[in-house]
């Protein structure tokens, strides 16, 4: 019979007063007999009794470094933490788990498999507040209960689903009732298996055979827990692919900190740091070049560079990451299609697609074909799938003679109209003739649509101007085949954006253009019955070309919309002759319209893609400006979206790798923003040749960015515009300088005034390249204005303003000033206020008062120990700013950075939520205080319960915030004076 775990008394801290016991806080008996069998039989005999065995224990097992139960490693607790060994040799603790069960739960880890700060960092959805609220005492008591189940990871040498995959290989059973960790502690067999990229037992074992004979007296469960636990950590590689002798040797600097104590080996400093660092884990090998490949780069930016190094391995070895087939060729995506329609077939003859709707149809389908039955089935089963109810299909058939004579054995309520003309133009009429609803959409048979392509083109036509939208139309490798037409004054017609991948920064944004060139086109139906469609061309590609320009001539506008996405084939052209001919009746036909078009010249259809725009702007940012990054990012993002908004072309050119995913940018940019994804100052050059002369105007945000791409702005010069340049500050990070030294308080003001002219000089050295400078505040443009520069405007906060809540139906506090490194003010920021104001809020506030971090975090910035103060909410991912400064109390922000409120408070200030800042400026719209622990303790304090000064605060913060007009037309003079040439 297998002896129950037994409590053992050791549970004094205030955390365990519950009814729950973690199941590390228990005394094991049948584990712990059969562990130490030897030291029971030498020590003491035989002990029969559970609770005798638990007194051996305490008074003479745990003594000699044994554990009391299989998830807690006396031994290696004691040498991971020296100052517990140090306490235990001194007398003030017994043994580590005493040690742990009084205080050291709270924050460190008891088993050398399991880490509380991968737990945390890994899962954002828990923090230590929440789960003492379900009376969890730690990460560690959470996950054996149910984060093992949950499919969770404990550490970075443990990943489940690689456990997993290494049992099934052995042919051995996965208990999914008890969670990989349990199984792998307490199987043999199973604790030998390899369990992430980062460690290869079979591999240690080889190089090691001693270990094995170390796992078979049991001092070992395995080859992992000898690497992670054995007193000679520097002694011993992980796997073939690192090499603790050649790290160390190649970098002293580590050897230096793993032998003061500072880290455990060279394998640990190169996980956390050496990959980002470029260092090289063996000799002989190209890892660094693998790591500057540009997704690698991404993982690194993203905190994930160890990722990085696990997929390197992985493809070392040839497993875990599979090799992709050889792509197919597009006979191949032909055929498949085909076989597709053959094997629906029976399905559509025995249920007929069936397009009755009742009333009156919100889109009006009209497909001409003749002899193009599969096609035809392709596009109706696509529209089938697709539709809502309110959709009329007209098919124009010209006399077909395949099974589109017997068209009505497939489908139900569709309109057939037979006709023996075989002109396009005239099928076109012909169905527009029968067509009921407002919209019409036009499509070639064989194009399908896919999902959510006719909402989207919907929502695209009901733009001001606007009389049909046309489609990303992708072949069926889902790479481009048309993202619109670009029509030269010659008459020539260019297909724009062909071969290009399905929304790549150059086809993934709306436009206004000059044509599309087939595949589908959502027409106003007033607007399609009020032009004159020509009959008289033959080309496939013309025909269309001719009814998008007979469109525009009418006055209407041609938007491109990438949502508006089908999948289609190209039609046969015409013959050279043919096409020549047409190319002259274009040009003839819409003579007034193609005058001042561009002539047709290697890379102008770059420039001639956007027809109408008041101005073309590049904007050179340092990162991609999403709102959800915060600070100066997200200022950025409002400039773009106000000029885009304000019928601007807007190209957005990172110099720093992306890391911001597609959804990122689609949800916060419009939908009419160009992003290129990478475009370092190398690249640059590159990027401005083959958009010559497509920008009006540069927008530059930054000096230290202006500082990095000048040279490059002087050698394009060709390229680019004579005026236009704008230089945005975005805040002066010399300032910013300037007030983390100042705070310090080690230098005298004059010291202090020297360095800050100095890095001002430094920050704007290339400035006087730009026609204008803008700063966000007066006092910056002073500072700028003091260098000689008088072209200098001041450009505040976009304004926002969101729904009016009241002091009641508000809770809590929420810090959301984004931590762009740890060095950062915004970092000692939160440090400040978890070490030395939490804590006197603690006093002062109830106890269900939470403090929400919302902070934009930068990659290896680390807020595990942060998370750990109670009253912090778990993120769960990045939360939405609005909401929370609709729902919250207060704001906390104490450092006030360049003499201006930081762009978080002052968007809060929009939705009248207070701020509590440092300082003591009473025209602040905020409330300043001294920046003292205790007085900014009591100021939140005071803010959050008194609601007559809350309304009072946040009633000044809602009157400093301007209108939109007004930020409008100062973005726009700002531009166009920089546009303006001043002659003597």
């Amino acid at each position: 019979m297998v002896a129950e775990p037994i409590s053992h008394g050791l549970l004094a801290a205030s955390e365990f007063s519950g009814e729950h016991i973690p199941l590390w806080a228990e005394f094991d008996p049948s584990w712990y007999r059969s562990r130490y069998a030897q030291a029971i039989a030498d020590m003491a005999g035989t002990i029969e009794d559970d609770q005798e065995l638990l007194g051996f224990w305490r008074h003479h097992g745990a003594r000699h470094g044994h554990s009391p139960n299989r998830l807690f490693d006396e031994l290696w607790y004691r040498r991971a933490n020296r100052d517990v060994e140090n306490g235990i040799r001194i007398g003030i603790f017994e043994f580590g788990y005493q040690h742990y069960c009084e205080i050291g739960f709270r924050a460190r880890s008891g088993h050398w498999l399991f880490s509380e700060e991968h737990y945390f960092k890994c899962n954002p959805d828990l923090t230590l507040s929440l789960l003492q609220q379900k009376n969890y005492r730690n990460g560690y008591d959470h996950y054996l209960a149910i984060g093992d189940r949950e499919h969770r990871s404990s550490h970075r040498f443990f990943d489940p689903d690689i456990f997993r995959s290494s049992l099934f290989e052995k042919r051995l059973p996965y208990e999914e009732n008890i969670g990989a960790f349990s199984q792998f502690l307490c199987s043999p067999k199973a604790a030998s298996l390899r369990t992430s990229w980062y460690f290869d037992p079979a591999w240690y074992l080889s190089k090691n055979p001693a270990v094995e004979e170390l796992i078979a007296s049991g001092e070992y469960i395995g080859p992992l827990h000898h690497y992670l636990s054995n007193d000679a950590p520097t002694a011993f590689n992980p796997h073939p692919y690192f090499s603790e002798s050649f790290y160390n040797e190649t970098y002293p600097d580590v050897a230096g900190i793993v032998q003061a104590g500072g880290l455990r080996n060279g394998y640990e400093h190169f996980l956390n740091y050496g990959i980002a660092e470029g260092r090289q884990p063996i000799g002989g090998v190209d890892f660094a070049e693998y790591s500057r490949q540009p997704g690698a780069l991404r993982r690194i930016r993203q905190g994930r560079a160890s990722e990085i190094f696990a997929q390197w391995v992985a493809l070392q070895e040839g497993g875990h990451f599979e090799v992709p087939p050889a792509p197919m060729h597009a006979g191949q995506y032909a055929q498949l299609s085909a076989s597709r329609m053959e094997a629906i077939l029976p399905l559509v003859v025995r249920t007929p697609l069936d397009f009755s709707f009742v009333g009156t149809p919100k889109i009006s389908v009209i497909i001409d074909v003749r002899n193009q039955f599969p096609g035809l089935l392709r596009s109706l089963t696509s529209l089938h799938e697709s539709r809502r109810g309110d959709v009329q299909v007209i098919i124009v058939d010209a006399q077909s003679g395949d099974e589109t004579a017997s068209l009505e054995d497939y489908v139900v309520g569709v309109e057939i109209v037979r006709t023996p003309h075989r002109k396009q133009g005239l099928l076109w009429q012909l169905g527009i003739a029968h067509a009921q609803a407002a919209a019409v959409l036009l499509l070639e048979p064989g194009t399908t649509l896919c999902y959510g392509a006719l909402t989207a083109a919907c929502k695209s036509l009901g733009k001001p101007g606007v009389v049909a939208v046309g489609a990303q139309l992708l072949k069926d490798d889902l790479h481009v085949l048309a993202a619109g037409a670009v029509v030269f004054r010659d008459g020539n017609v260019q297909i724009y954006g062909e071969g290009l991948p399905s929304f790549s920064p150059e086809v993934g944004f709306t436009r206004i253009c000059d044509a599309f060139a087939g595949g589908a086109l959502l027409c106003d139906v007033a607007a399609l019955r009020a032009v004159e469609i020509d009959i008289e061309f033959e080309d496939p590609t013309f025909r269309w070309v001719a009814l998008s320009l007979a469109l525009r001539q009418s006055g209407g506008k041609l938007l491109y919309d990438p949502c508006f996405m089908v999948v289609g084939a190209r039609q046969k052209r015409a013959s050279e002759m043919q096409i020549r001919q047409e190319r002259v009746m274009l040009r003839q036909r819409f003579a007034s319209l193609l005058r001042c078009n561009p002539a047709g010249a290697p890379k102008m259809e770059v420039r001639a893609r956007s027809i109408g725009s008041k101005m073309r702007i590049l904007v050179l940012a340092e990162q991609i400006p999403l709102h959800q990054r915060g600070g100066r990012l997200a200022r950025t993002a409002d400039i773009v979206r106000t000029l885009a908004v304000d019928g601007m072309q807007v190209t957005v050119c990172p110099i720093q790798d992306c890391d911001a995913g597609l959804l990122d940018r689609v949800a916060d940019l419009p939908d009419n923003v160009e992003v290129i994804e990478t475009c370092d100052p190398a690249q640059l050059g590159v990027f401005l040749d083959n958009r010559a002369q497509s920008f009006d105007a540069v927008w530059i945000c930054g000096g230290s960015v202006l500082n990095r791409v000048s040279y490059y702005l002087h050698e394009r010069a060709y390229a680019l515009p004579t005026c236009g340049f704008v230089l945005d500050t975005s805040g002066l990070d010399a300032f910013d300088r300037y007030l983390q030294e100042r705070q310090k308080g080690k230098r005298d003001e004059r010291a202090l005034t020297d360095m800050l002219e100095a890095d001002l000089q430094v920050e704007l050295h290339e400035a006087w390249f730009c026609q204008a400078i803008v700063t966000r505040s007066s006092f910056e443009a002073g500072l700028v204005r003091k260098l000689g520069y008088d072209n200098v405007s001041v450009l505040g906060e976009a304004p926002v303003s969101g729904p009016e809540r009241d002091f009641a139906s508000r809770s809590g506090l929420v810090f959301a000033t984004p931590i762009y490194s740890e060095a950062s003010a915004a970092y000692r920021d939160l440090q400040w206020l978890m070490r030395e104001v939490f804590p006197r809020l603690d006093r002062r506030l109830p106890p269900d008062v939470s403090v929400a971090i919302a902070s934009h975090l930068a990659p290896h910035v680390d807020l595990t120990e942060i998370a750990r103060y109670r009253r912090v909410e778990p993120s769960g991912g990045l939360p939405d700013l609005d909401d929370l400064f609709s729902q919250r109390r207060v704001l906390l922000s104490p450092s006030l950075y360049a003499e201006a409120l930081p762009y978080e408070a002052q968007r809060a200030a929009g939705f009248g939520l207070p701020t509590v800042m440092g300082g003591e400026d009473s025209e602040a719209p905020c409330l300043s205080v001294l920046l003292d622990p205790e007085h900014y303790a009591d100021a939140v304090a005071r803010l959050y319960q008194d609601e007559k000064l809350w309304r009072s605060v946040s009633e000044k913060a809602r009157a400093s915030v301007g209108d939109a007009e007004t930020y409008r037309r100062a973005l726009g003079d700002i531009l166009r004076n920089a546009r303006v040439r001043k002659e003597d």
